[in-house]
């Protein structure tokens, strides 16, 4: 009888192998979502990390040009901060070529030796004969040794331009000294702004009062490439300030205008927007009626459209019904269209 039930138990059929892993296996455990409070996602707005070699080049590249006659560079001067950023001053229009030297150091003596170069037809090498020391000989070295560069202020301008939200076209107020970026929003307010060099010049008053465009902004932001400028030689146009050398960072994606640190400074007194003296241009058109004769209303809206673009007074910038002609300086352009008018009668 026992020897039966052994035999019984011996021939029971054993549990599936999977039903046998399904009752052992350990119960799953579920995956726990990532803490999103723990780091906050990076602002579009924050400037990436600073490339520390072009960077301090570029400030002091225009530290030197803010000075006089300072803005042509030599090989020697703009390999000085290593040929990384040569190679991106010229990539990004800061710097120009200015035609080739006549002297150049001679780079095998290394005293300082000047040397008189001369150019192969071909234009690929020079030669030039060195007397430096006990021993003279000919030298010969690639044609870029002699190149000249010049520092390009409108190439700034382009750079600043592609660097910051501004809006309009870049222009040439006062050649190597004043540059129109365009316009841009700032503190609320759309500036008109401008580059400038040699603000602290000993002929800045002058160049200042030759920059029309410049005295016919409403509300102008000056840039300098690096010294601050005397605010009362800008009076009466009084623009905000800034400095370029402490708001332009090269960074690993480029340049950037940091408006953030601009926002920071005191960027000095600026004329504030008074809506009173502002005209449309239809409402300048009928006062022009006024005092010249023989015309009608949409010939004075096109002569007044003609004289804003020619910056015969102050306007906001804009163009079409956007354009806003500042009343004080038009008055002054419609005593000199008075004046016409009475010559011809």
């Amino acid at each position: 009888m026992a020897l039966a039930r052994r035999k019984a138990a011996s021939t029971i059929t054993p549990p599936a192998a999977g039903a046998s892993r399904q009752a052992t296996a350990p119960k799953p455990t579920r995956k726990r979502a990532p803490n999103r409070t723990l780091r906050s996602a990076p602002s579009e707005s924050e400037t990436p990390p600073i490339h520390p070699t072009l960077d301090r080049a570029l400030r002091e590249l225009l530290h030197r040009v803010d000075f006089p006659d300072a803005e042509i560079l030599t090989y020697d001067d703009l390999h000085h901060w290593g040929d990384e950023a040569a190679a991106a001053f010229v990539s990004a229009g800061i710097v120009v070529p200015a035609g080739f030297a006549t002297e150049i150091p001679c780079p095998e003596c290394g005293d300082g030796t000047m040397v008189r170069v001369d150019r192969d037809p071909a234009g690929t090498c020079i030669a030039a004969t060195c007397w430096g020391g006990d021993d003279p000989h000919r030298v010969r070295l690639a044609v870029d040794r002699a190149r000249l560069w010049k520092f390009s202020l409108e190439g700034l301008a382009s750079l600043v331009a592609a660097s910051s939200p501004t809006v309009g076209r870049i222009e040439v107020v006062v050649a190597d000294r004043l540059v129109l970026v365009g316009s841009a929003e700032f503190r609320g307010v759309s500036y008109e702004v401008f580059i400038a060099r040699g603000t602290t010049w000993a002929d800045r008053e002058a160049r200042i009062a030759s920059a029309e465009r410049l005295m016919h902004s409403p509300l102008p932001l000056v840039l300098s490439v690096d010294r601050a400028p005397v605010v009362q030689d800008w009076l009466p146009t009084r623009p905000a300030f800034g400095c370029l050398t402490t708001v332009l960072r090269w960074t690993n994606r480029g340049c950037a205008v940091r408006w953030d640190v601009l926002a920071t400074q005191d960027a000095g007194p600026h004329p504030a927007s008074d809506p009173c003296s502002w005209l449309s241009v239809t409402q300048a058109a009928e006062r022009l009626l006024d005092v010249r004769s023989a015309i009608d209303l949409p010939k004075a809206r096109a002569r007044v459209s003609r004289a804003a673009g020619d910056s015969k007074f102050r306007t906001n910038g804009a163009s079409g019904t956007a354009r806003r002609i500042h009343e004080p300086s038009f008055s002054v352009w419609l005593l000199s269209e008075r004046a016409k008018d009475l010559s011809v009668d």
